[in-house]
């Protein structure tokens, strides 16, 4: 794979134009045609030895330009010639825009030299000058040392090309810079800038975050910051070899990847500080400031963020503040959608990255962090709570991610037709060509079907892509949608299918090896468990579609939040049985069900003790589940007992009746110690709690 590096001209010292004015009549109307303003110019140093340079000139020249002859000459940073020696002359690819010139290997490199080179009309007399930049030249040498973690490893210049990064000499002294004028890595050291406050786009300073360096004059093996924990049995487990290593690797690859996608230079230079502190949130791992990627080194949580889905992620965010109107979120109003956008473009990128250094496709973002963090790209739901349609827009509430599948799932699907390079440059189109900050979904997926429509990519195709997701861009359609309630293990399902047209005929499938043809139906499961219950609906005109969402079936109520333990029990005993209370546990229901008499009331005795006398006083709640629907319900009749205990004691001594319409069944009690007013069975904040179930029986 062949690598092209070139420079925006903003980094360079460009001149157009001759200073005798004589050659600009003598080129006349030629000269107009050669405007360079936009031209990108760069010289890499593929020969790595110290001291030496050698590699190819690339720049793209501007269309009608005559230019047809170019040289270069070292010059120093005031622009004043070094020697006299001519490093190249003549342009090649004469039938391309982009134009090579060829520097020797084993050139010698003058100290701080830069290269000048010229663009002339008349190669014979050199008259008619209307070129001339002068391109900075780094000094490259190859570094190896080891990558990745305990699970997944290697060793680059072994496993893996060598590194290439800038070499700086002081004397017989060389130092390796990880700097090679498209990534510079800094290590931050696990401090934090000052700026990153997320309000504002962070500046780049090269100078107060300088690319790390080491002593390479013996040896240009990099091992530095191996990251370490130790099990229970003290043996060593690695998060990192070298976020160092890694990150310049996965810089460099993802600069490539969007310099071949954009046939230009992505970024000015991508800047990463591995090593970043924890910032924001204990949870966060990785983010895009504006001006750098920051990795944390997410100990205890991963195996470090220096991957390549998260760099290749979060550098994304960064393509797209440069190339589209998704700037920084400082400088434009975002609604949720556009940030989703955000999101969800930049997990296809770790997708792209992967198939550009594997030529494979992992649709798992977040699987080499080797975490429980991980977002299924293959998958409408891509992550739990993720929503599993556009019908279920507002279920996702305010969270973005969860909404990311309306995207990425489309994206998958056209991937599976034309491959990933197509399907990429698609999304990559539209980003570019029309979404904005305050795009919402179906403006964004318009957006999609109208890139596609313009550049030649089938429109059916798209549209039943995003069909998938229950996304409509076709004038009539019938699509396939329910809604649900659980109580515990039974489910009613109701039809929600959105149709221009007649649906004449239903099909469930409830994942249980169940089937049923009700437009609506109900049904029961045998055990708990997560299922995927399908419909497939046909309208009157043959149209079929499907549709599933994950459930999880549970025959198990919600576990109760407690924070901090400001009482507890330490004896309870129900209508006079004595539950063997553990502190350790709340859930009692393994016992045998407690008989209580139809219509009789029964007794609650708790006995404890008040942790904190400063904590609010104590809200007693006694709730029973009498429909057996696995909820605790005011709005049922189900809380029986709920009052204020005022003093300082901590103790239970009331009772609740139960009626003679539930004789013969057995039903759930929770008994709260503590909890708020108007809060859930769910929501007990500081107190002790027990579930334990009763038999209801006649008198």
């Amino acid at each position: 794979m062949k690598w092209i590096f070139v420079l925006a001209c903003t980094y360079l010292l460009v001149a157009c134009g001759s200073d005798d004015s004589s050659d600009k009549d003598k080129a006349g109307q030629s000269l107009s045609a050669c405007d360079f303003s936009k031209t990108h110019v760069d010289f890499r140093d593929d020969d790595l030895a110290i001291g030496k340079v050698g590699g190819q000139v690339t720049f793209i020249m501007p269309e009608n330009c005559p230019a047809n002859y170019i040289q270069g000459r070292w010059v120093d940073a005031q622009g004043n010639q070094t020697n006299d020696e001519i490093i190249g002359a003549n342009i090649t690819n004469q039938s391309s825009s982009l134009k090579v010139l060829t520097v020797p290997d084993s050139t010698v490199l003058p100290t701080d030299a830069f290269l000048q080179l010229t663009a002339f009309i008349d190669e014979k007399s050199k008259e008619g000058v209307n070129f001339s930049s002068v391109v900075p030249v780094m000094d490259l040498t190859s570094v190896t040392g080891p990558g990745g973690n305990q699970y997944l490893n290697w060793v680059y210049g072994v496993d893996r090309p060598a590194l290439t990064v800038k070499v700086r000499s002081e004397g017989s002294d060389h130092y390796c810079q990880f700097d090679n004028g498209r990534v510079l890595v800094h290590d931050a050291n696990f401090e934090t800038d000052a700026s990153d406050t997320g309000n504002q786009a962070v500046i780049a300073d090269d100078q107060m975050f300088p690319a790390y360096e080491f002593d390479c004059t013996d040896s240009r093996v990099n091992e530095h910051r191996k990251v370490t924990t130790y099990d229970n049995e003290g043996s060593e487990i690695v998060h990192t070899y070298s976020m160092i290593n890694d990150s310049m690797f996965y810089g460099s690859l993802v600069f490539d990847m969007y310099e071949t996608l954009l046939g230009k230079r992505p970024m000015e230079k991508i800047r990463i500080r591995a090593h970043y502190g924890s910032l924001m949130s204990f949870n966060l791992w990785a983010h895009w400031d504006g001006a750098y990627v920051n990795l944390n080194d997410v100990i205890y949580r991963a195996y470090g963020s220096a991957s390549l889905d998260t760099i290749s992620h979060e550098i994304t965010h960064g393509i797209l503040q440069t190339h589209t109107a998704l700037k920084i979120a400082s400088e434009v109003s975002y609604h949720m959608d556009g940030r989703m956008l955000h999101e969800a473009f930049s997990d296809m990128a770790s997708v792209m990255a992967h198939y550009y250094l594997y030529g494979e496709l992992n649709w798992i973002s977040g699987d080499e962090n080797f975490s429980s963090r991980k977002r299924f790209l293959d998958k409408i739901e891509t992550e739990n709570g993720a929503i599993a349609s556009y019908f279920d827009y507002n279920d996702a509430t305010t969270n973005y991610y969860k909404r990311m599948g309306m995207m990425t799932y489309p994206f998958y699907q056209l991937t599976q037709k034309w491959g990933i390079e197509s399907a990429f440059s698609l999304f990559l189109g539209a980003a570019q060509s029309c979404w904005q900050p305050d795009s919402e979904i179906m403006h964004a997926a318009n957006c999609v079907h109208q890139t596609a429509k313009i550049n030649g990519y089938s429109e059916s195709d798209v549209i039943e892509a995003f069909r998938a997701v229950k996304i409509q861009l076709s004038e009539e359609d019938t699509l396939a949608h329910y809604e649900f309630t659980a109580s515990k293990l039974r489910v009613q399902f109701t039809d929600d299918t959105h149709s221009d047209r007649v649906v004449t005929d239903y099909f469930w499938e409830f994942g249980d090896g169940q089937t049923s043809t009700d437009a609506s139906p109900y049904h029961e499961y045998a055990e708990a468990g997560k299922y995927q219950p399908k419909l497939k609906v046909t309208d009157h005109t043959g149209v079929i579609d499907t549709f599933a969402r994950t459930l999880d079936i549970t025959d198990q109520y919600c576990s109760p939040i407690t924070s901090t333990l400001k009482r507890q029990f330490n004896t309870v005993v129900i209508n006079e049985i004595d539950i063997p209370f553990d502190l350790k546990r709340y859930d009692y229901s393994d016992m045998p069900p407690i008989e209580v008499t139809a219509g009789v009331p029964f007794s609650l005795m708790v006995e404890g003790q008040v942790l904190d006398t400063q904590s609010p006083q104590t809200r007693w709640s006694v709730r029973v589940d009498l429909n057996d629907d696995g909820e605790y319900s005011e709005m049922d009749g189900e809380l029986l007992l709920e009052y204020d205990q005022v003093d300082n004691e901590y103790g239970l001594n009331d009772s609740i009746t139960i009626d003679s319409e539930y004789i013969g069944q057995t039903v759930y009690m929770r008994l709260n110690g503590d909890t708020f007013k108007g809060f859930s069975a769910c929501q007990t904040i500081l107190g002790s709690v027990v579930e334990l179930r009763l038999k209801v029986v006649a008198p």
